[in-house]
């Protein structure tokens, strides 16, 4: 508003900065929406609470609808997720079951990759085909990004590598929604309180899963030392109670002894038949706690554990090294650290040709010189198969109509299994269906018997 100087009549002028401010932020818009900037701009007058508000025109854009994960824990917050596409981590290191292998790259034959192989991956991949999915099979890195394992070891810390917030549980790959699911690993009670099994109805891929303690060939020489690892504790009259033996200095084991026994002298008996050390892998199937219900085959009767020394490191070079595959295995058994080891019932047939480079003997494996002492250790609660985080019953349903119609497809399903345990005795342990448990007798076909 402006006043005379004089007293006059007074004379209203329109305030030009709003003016100037609106002119401002339109030619402002206009730039921006040549360079493409922005999509959806308004522009307020400062200065004005309620003043004119300036709209900008919005392009038309093609859109996508983002398409989230079907199933909760499958891959959270991930967009663009096939629904259709279930992506199944697979370790590569337990053969026949889960290998791997380079092959010409499909895309470019100068170039080689590496892919998952083995009868599971064979089994997953036509399930998959025959249940009308896509099915995506990366290689996990280690075998511990789907299944956290035991307690780590001081090896594992000095290397870096602590998964005891996960002991015994999913492991990172399940968790972050890396993989929906992790195929390849044996149904084991305690397993299944943690982690969701797709259950089908054979439950599993292959038969239930077996153990065998495995030791040197030369121990069977040894009479007094091959009854002493039937584990026949009874059969000694030494009348020792394992939870009251001591080893002194001397090696050797005593029971009846002082607190503070030192020598020989401190105890009331010798114990010649001793304890077991059993090596094992920390995070494998084959758990300590289930030599409490598994059965010893000399006796019929639960193993238990008072006369059994669990181990799971040997000295290598020097270094405490803590075992995680069968080549530690067998090195321990030939330093003599470890008695036995509790392993699955086929690792020699699963090993052979693969050279032991830890190994005095780098060909322990293929040239007799490892044998089990007993097999067929029922131990687990179903065959080899595939689990996810709880929560997700809707997927593994999906996936086990293409498992159970593949099972059924004795032709294809025993043909295969055969490629892979082709011995008489190893298709009558792996194979369902496919010797003398088929429907032989009602015109079904005993397909071991042709390996005979």
């Amino acid at each position: 508003m402006l006043e005379t100087t004089a007293g006059g009549p007074t004379v209203t002028a329109m305030d030009m900065k709003p003016i100037f401010a609106i002119i401002f932020c339109i030619f402002i818009v206009i730039i921006l929406e040549i360079v493409e900037l922005t999509s959806d701009k308004t522009c307020k007058v400062e200065g004005a609470a309620d003043g004119p508000v300036v709209p900008t025109a919005s392009p038309t854009m093609p859109t996508a609808s983002p398409t989230l994960s079907p199933t909760p824990g499958a891959g959270e917050g991930l967009i663009f997720k096939d629904p259709d596409t279930i992506v199944i981590g697979m370790d590569g290191g337990w053969p026949p079951y889960c290998s791997q292998e380079y092959v010409t790259d499909p895309d470019d034959e100068r170039y080689s990759k590496l892919v998952p192989s083995g009868f599971i991956y064979e089994f997953i991949k036509e399930a998959c085909d025959r249940g009308n999915l896509k099915c995506e099979f990366p290689l996990t890195g280690k075998w511990w990004q789907c299944w956290a394992g035991g307690e780590s070891t001081a090896s594992d810390e000095s290397r870096g590598f602590n998964r005891n917030d996960r002991q015994d549980n999913a492991g990172t790959g399940l968790l972050s929604g890396q993989y929906d699911m992790c195929t390849c690993w044996v149904m084991t009670q305690a397993r299944m309180g943690r982690v969701q099994f797709a259950i089908n109805q054979e439950r599993g891929y292959t038969k239930q899963t077996l153990a065998g303690l495995l030791t040197l060939k030369s121990k069977q020489d040894d009479t007094t030392e091959w009854n002493r690892l039937k584990l026949m504790w009874q059969g000694y009259a030494d009348g020792c109670n394992g939870a009251t033996m001591k080893q002194l200095a001397d090696g050797i084991w005593y029971d009846d002894c002082s607190e503070e026994a030192a020598v020989a002298g401190d105890c009331g008996k010798t114990c010649p038949g001793g304890k077991v050390r059993i090596g094992y892998v920390e995070g494998w199937a084959m758990k300590r706690v289930s030599f409490d219900w598994a059965v010893n085959q000399y006796t019929n009767d639960p193993f238990g554990q008072d006369r059994i020394v669990w181990v799971d490191e040997h000295t290598h070079e020097g270094k405490t090294v803590t075992h995680t595959d069968y080549h530690h295995i067998a090195r321990a058994l030939e330093l003599g650290h470890i008695d036995m080891a509790y392993t699955f019932s086929d690792a020699i047939l699963a090993m052979q040709g693969d050279s032991c480079t830890i190994c005095d003997d780098p060909n322990i494996w293929d040239d007799g010189g490892l044998t089990y002492h007993q097999t067929d250790i029922a131990f687990a609660s179903g065959g080899v198969g595939t689990f996810m985080k709880y929560g997700q019953g809707k997927l593994a349903e999906r996936l086990n109509v293409g498992v159970d119609k593949l099972i059924e497809d004795k032709e294809w399903y025993c043909t295969k299994c055969m490629e892979y345990w082709d011995t008489y005795d190893d298709c009558e342990k792996t194979c369902i269906g496919c010797g003398s448990d088929g429907n032989v007798g009602v015109g079904g076909t005993n397909y071991c018997a042709s390996l005979i």
